[in-house]
């Protein structure tokens, strides 16, 4: 007996900017080699990446943080410094001003997920009728790479009397950053 089954998912968010795509494999076989010996395979993996702009400080859940904004930006405050979109508006919270939130201007997050899990079983019938003896093994193995790029971003806000845009340390994302991280998960099961 045998099953096998490739698919692929590419899936846009709500907002612009965040998008999660994944590959998946799934393998089955179970095969009677002889009268009294089985044995069997099953593996699966996937590779998934997450993309986003890196909204808020490293590693964190940007996607909940432009949610929250749908709540929290008040509906007064315009994302752009009179309505130029070359001058993002200093809004009641920076962080989830809808402008805010895209890859060119933030910076980049780019999420890397690779899972592999095999599980191997073979059971042999012994001549004692009714015993049998059974050997399972198991596998897993995951990989996360997390590439994130913040970018040094300036908020405005408009003069109209003087026509012009004002802007400060103090209205900055803070300095441009680079981070990378790296972790793996493998666990052997007899």
């Amino acid at each position: 007996n045998y099953y096998l089954s490739i698919s692929r998912i590419v899936q846009d968010a709500s907002f612009y900017d965040f998008q999660f795509n994944r590959s998946n494999f799934q393998m089955n076989i179970d095969s009677k080699i002889s009268k009294s010996l089985k044995v069997g395979v099953s593996m699966n993996g996937r590779i998934e990446t997450r993309l986003s702009p890196t909204i808020g400080s490293s590693y964190s859940d940007d996607y909940w943080r432009m949610r929250w904004g749908l709540n929290q930006n008040r509906p007064t405050e315009r994302p752009y410094a009179n309505d130029n979109p070359t001058y993002l508006n200093k809004t009641y919270n920076i962080l989830t001003n809808e402008a805010y939130g895209r890859r060119d201007i933030a910076g980049t997050r780019d999420d890397i997920w690779r899972v592999f899990q095999g599980n191997w079983d073979a059971e042999w019938a012994l001549p004692i009728k009714g015993l049998s003896l059974k050997a399972l093994y198991s596998y897993y193995l995951a990989n996360e790479q997390e590439d994130a790029e913040k970018n040094q971003v300036y908020f405005y806000t408009y003069d109209k009397t003087n026509n012009a845009y004002i802007t400060s340390d103090a209205n900055s994302t803070g300095s441009a950053s680079l981070g990378k991280r790296q972790r793996t998960i493998w666990e052997n099961m007899y």
